[in-house]
C-alpha cells in the first residue's frame, strides 16, 4: 500500500509538471536523497535543462538552495543572460526587492515604488528600466514578470542569502548592466545585508554610477520612498528628451518577451510601429500591429503565439527553427523522418517555426527537445498550431 501510494503520487505529479517539487521537499527528509540529487544537477543538470519545458503554468516551489539548480531556473537565468536587451531608451535602471505576491506589480510594495516613481514625473518611465533581485531566479526584468517561471516561483524568504546565491546573482546582474549604454545610472532600492553584498561585487565589476536610495531604512518606509522620488528627480534632469525615446512600456513589455522566447533582437524586428493589446486577464490579450492581429499572449503562460504569415520576419534570426522535407505538412502532427534540422535552442513546449527551404509553413509546439528531433528516426515530434494559408 506504501509502495501503491507513492507511486501514485509519483505518477501525479508527472502529469501535473510538479515532480521536482516533491523530490525537493523529499530531500529534506532524507539525506540519501539529498546525495542523490546533488550528483543529479552536477552530473546531468545540462541535460536536465535542454529537456524540461519554460513555457508551462505550473507552480514551481523553491524550498531551498538546491533550487538554484532547478532546470527551469537555470534555463530562465540563462536566457536572461543570453537574450534580454534592455531598450535603447533606457537610461535609468533601478534595482527593486522581489514580492511574495506574483506578480510584483500587484504586490503593495511595488505599488508604492510605483507611486514613488510617479512623482518624478510620467516622462520618466520611457528612460527607466526596472529589474527585480530575487531568488533563485537571481534576476527579473519587469517586462518579464508575467512569464513562466518568474509569475509562478514561490520561496521562503528568511532574509538571508548564500554565498552560492550572492555569487550567481552578482555575475547576473553585472552581465546584465554592461548591456546598457555607458552614461546609465543605477539606482539601488534594496536594503540588507545579503543585497548589500551583491551590490558591493556589482560596483567592484562596473563603472556605472550607483545612488543608494534604501541604505538606512526599509525599501517601503516614508525615507526610503522620498530618498527613491528625488533621486529620480534630479536623475532625469541628466538627460534630455532627445535622448531618450518615448515608447509606450506595453511595447518594451512584448519585446522582451519576444527575446527571451524566439531570441535575441527578434521583438523589435516583429513588434514595431503602432503596437496594441486588446482583452484584459483573465482572458489572452491579442496583439495588434498597426491594426493588424498578429500575435496573441497567453495568460495562462505570458508567453506568446505568432501567425505564421508574420513569422516570416524574425524566421532568419530566430532560435526555435524547425526544418522539414515538405512545402506542406499534411494533418495535424510532424514526425521524425520529416525533420531536416531542428535548432539546438528547442525545449519541449516551446512554439516553433517549420520551414521549407527557408519559407514557414506552419508554427507548431514541440514536443520534444531540438537535440531530441536531430536523433530521432521515428516518432511524433510536434504538434501543428497554425498553417500559412
Amino acid at each position: 500500500m506504501v509502495l501503491k501510494n507513492a507511486l501514485a503520487r509519483v505518477n501525479f505529479a508527472l502529469r501535473n509538471g510538479t515532480l521536482r517539487s516533491i523530490v525537493e521537499q523529499d530531500i529534506h527528509r532524507n539525506i540519501t536523497f539529498a546525495a542523490t540529487l546533488r550528483h543529479l544537477d552536477t552530473k546531468f543538470g545540462e541535460l536536465l535543462r535542454k529537456r524540461t519545458p519554460i513555457i508551462a503554468s505550473t507552480k514551481v516551489k523553491c524550498l531551498g538552495e538546491e533550487s538554484l539548480n532547478r532546470p527551469v531556473v537555470s534555463e530562465f537565468r540563462e536566457r536572461v543572460k543570453e537574450r534580454f536587451r534592455p531598450h535603447p531608451s533606457s537610461r535609468i535602471i533601478i534595482l527593486l526587492p522581489c514580492s511574495a505576491r506574483k506578480p510584483y506589480s500587484m504586490s503593495r510594495s511595488h505599488i508604492m515604488f510605483r507611486n514613488a516613481i510617479r512623482k518624478a514625473g510620467s516622462s520618466i518611465f520611457s528612460m527607466l528600466s526596472e529589474l527585480i533581485v530575487t531568488s533563485p531566479l537571481s534576476l527579473v526584468p519587469r517586462e518579464l514578470e508575467n512569464i513562466h517561471p518568474a509569475r509562478f516561483y514561490d520561496i521562503p524568504v528568511a532574509g538571508s542569502w548564500s554565498e552560492k546565491e550572492i555569487e550567481i546573482t552578482s555575475n547576473l546582474l553585472s552581465n546584465v548592466l554592461s548591456r546598457y549604454q555607458e552614461d546609465s545610472i543605477i539606482i539601488n532600492h534594496l536594503h540588507g545585508s545579503g543585497y548589500e553584498d551583491i551590490i558591493e561585487r556589482v560596483r567592484e565589476k562596473s563603472s556605472v554610477e550607483v545612488i543608494d536610495t534604501s541604505y538606512k531604512a526599509p525599501p517601503t518606509s516614508h525615507q526610503s520612498l522620498q530618498e527613491l522620488s528625488e533621486a529620480l528627480v534630479n536623475t532625469k534632469e541628466r538627460f534630455s528628451l532627445n535622448q531618450t525615446e518615448k515608447v509606450i512600456s506595453n511595447t518594451k513589455k512584448i519585446q522582451a518577451i519576444a527575446d527571451f522566447q524566439y531570441g535575441p533582437e527578434t521583438g523589435k524586428r516583429i513588434f514595431h510601429g503602432k503596437i496594441k493589446l486588446k482583452g484584459r486577464y483573465p482572458r489572452s490579450p491579442q496583439i495588434f500591429r498597426d491594426d493588424k492581429h498578429i500575435a496573441t499572449m497567453h495568460a495562462s503562460t505570458g508567453y506568446l503565439s505568432l501567425f505564421p504569415a508574420y513569422t516570416e520576419e524574425i524566421s532568419k534570426i530566430s532560435l526555435n527553427k524547425l526544418d522539414f522535407g515538405a512545402d506542406y505538412v499534411s494533418g495535424s502532427n510532424i514526425y521524425a523522418p520529416g525533420c531536416l534540422k531542428a535548432d539546438t535552442h528547442i525545449l519541449p513546449e516551446d512554439e516553433i517555426f517549420v520551414l521549407y527551404e527557408n519559407d514557414v509553413i506552419a508554427t507548431a509546439r514541440a514536443l520534444v527537445s531540438g537535440e531530441d528531433m536531430n536523433k530521432m528516426t521515428s516518432g511524433k515530434v510536434a504538434e501543428i498550431k497554425k498553417k500559412k494559408r
